[in-house]
């Protein structure tokens, strides 16, 4: 993780975004599934499967991103989150 007190400079400042891996998957996706669309005949299904693939890939790492931060106990259990969602919601409608 990098301290977001700390000013990025050089390329990093208009760049900051490319350091995430979802980007830089979502990046190459759209890349390789429009050179596959504009530069190669393929069909329309090729294109599909990329992106499918892309997707599948930026979710799993949106998986694994969220069991390390529960490992670092940086999240509630969802079960606690659903809970205090009810109280919140039965508290509300008693008024």
């Amino acid at each position: 993780m990098t301290d977001v007190s700390v000013k990025p400079k050089g390329w990093r400042r208009w760049f900051w975004f490319l350091l995430s891996r979802k980007v830089q998957v979502a990046i190459a996706t759209l890349i390789t599934s429009a050179l596959a669309h504009w530069g190669f005949s393929v069909s329309g299904e090729m294109v599909l499967a990329i992106v499918g693939v892309g997707s599948t890939v930026i979710l799993g790492i949106a998986h694994e991103d969220n069991g390390r931060n529960r490992a670092a106990g940086n999240m509630e259990p969802i079960e606690s989150q659903a809970l205090e969602i009810e109280r919140s919601r039965s508290n509300n409608g008693n008024r």
